[in-house]
């Protein structure tokens, strides 16, 4: 199990260090609100009731 968690944690550290190089800028009111109307699509679809009504 500690071997597991060693290599698990050496991969994180690589992708880590790839995504530092690539620097990967995304704006935060961007990313807030596609997680907001992800969110709300859920909640909307879970009130469907896939016979025409909400």
């Amino acid at each position: 199990m500690k071997q597991w968690v060693e290599q698990f944690n050496g991969r994180m550290d690589t992708w880590g260090r790839k995504l530092h190089e690539k620097e990967i800028r995304v704006p935060i009111d961007l990313v807030t609100g596609v997680v907001f109307l992800l969110f709300a699509l859920a909640i909307l679809l879970s009130h469907v009731d896939w016979q025409g009504t909400l």
